[in-house]
């Protein structure tokens, strides 16, 4: 019935767009922004355990006085990329609101936890320089999860490579550009989300006073980290092929539906309903799955 009420020109249009996406097989190129899942302090205190779970900053340096502070964070990268995407550049994106009066630029590295880590319910309400004593779940200086599950090392367990630096001076906002590394950082937390552990940011360790305050996820007006991923997905070797079961059929129609509609009342749970990869869901979307479902069942891939 569908192909009946069709008109001429419309199929001839469909039939371009089809071939033109067959003939194409290129992967659509998409960029998302992602809030991190979960991040906080550690701080190095003699005799007590610290830290600062719901608190609005991250801290991350050498005190004058106090020793270090390093500031974890992490992303669920898979659940806002599909599966079997392959990414393509990532950045991050922090807000520096405090720095000690007089200090020169210092050099913020991110290097790749390589253990899980908590973020309790402890909460410094001051500036967050000091921490507070860790609640049930913390990450501290010494442990993963206060207090049940130490860390290998204190102070965090880390790959030794630097996956990005960046240098960091007056209050304002910074960008850790893209580097390879970063790269195979985020596309192994999305190939294999059970070691999604995020970064750990040293500041220049040596130097008195290097430390750093940036605004945490807790701060809620915009400010808080970013971590901005473009990726890729390659299309199927049939687009009306939806489940990739290599045959065109009711299921695909029944899939695609299922996966739009989702994805409308619950965004990002189903991001192949943007058929038309113009980083938008809608009822074009709709309207090409449709279009092209019934001519590659009258007409073939």
């Amino acid at each position: 019935m569908l192909c009946a009420q069709t008109n001429r020109g419309e199929w001839m249009l469909g039939i371009g767009v089809l071939a033109v996406a067959l003939e194409a097989g290129g992967a659509a190129s998409q960029t998302v922004t992602i809030q991190p899942s979960r991040d906080n302090s550690i701080y190095q205190a003699e005799g007590a355990e610290v830290s600062n779970g719901l608190g609005a900053s991250l801290v991350s340096g050498r005190t004058m006085f106090f020793g270090l502070r390093r500031a974890l964070i992490a992303f669920d990268v898979s659940a806002a990329i599909p599966a079997g995407a392959t990414v393509a550049s990532a950045e991050l994106t922090l807000n520096l609101t405090r720095v000690t009066f007089g200090q020169p630029a210092a050099t913020a590295s991110l290097h790749r936890l390589t253990a899980d880590w908590g973020e309790g319910e402890s909460l410094d309400e001051g500036p967050g320089g000091t921490g507070v004593p860790a609640a049930p779940g913390d990450a501290t200086w010494e442990h993963r999860f206060f207090d049940a599950q130490p860390w290998t090392s204190q102070g965090g367990d880390f790959a030794s490579d630097v996956s990005a630096s960046q240098e960091v001076a007056e209050v304002g906002e910074y960008t850790w550009a893209s580097t390879s590394t970063m790269v195979a950082d985020v596309q192994g937390w999305l190939d294999d989300p059970a070691s999604s552990f995020g970064w750990i940011i040293l500041i220049d360790e040596d130097v008195p006073g290097s430390a750093r305050r940036f605004a945490s996820r807790q701060v809620g007006d915009g400010t808080g980290p970013q971590l901005r991923v473009t990726y890729t997905v390659a299309p199927p070797a049939c687009p009306a092929d939806f489940n990739g079961d290599s045959f065109v059929n009711p299921d695909d129609l029944s899939d695609f539906i299922t996966c739009f509609f989702l994805e409308v009342q619950f965004p990002r749970t189903c991001p192949a309903a943007d058929f038309n990869a113009d980083a938008f869901v809608n009822p074009d979307d709709l309207s090409d799955f449709i279009t092209g479902f019934f001519l590659a069942v009258q007409f073939g891939c």
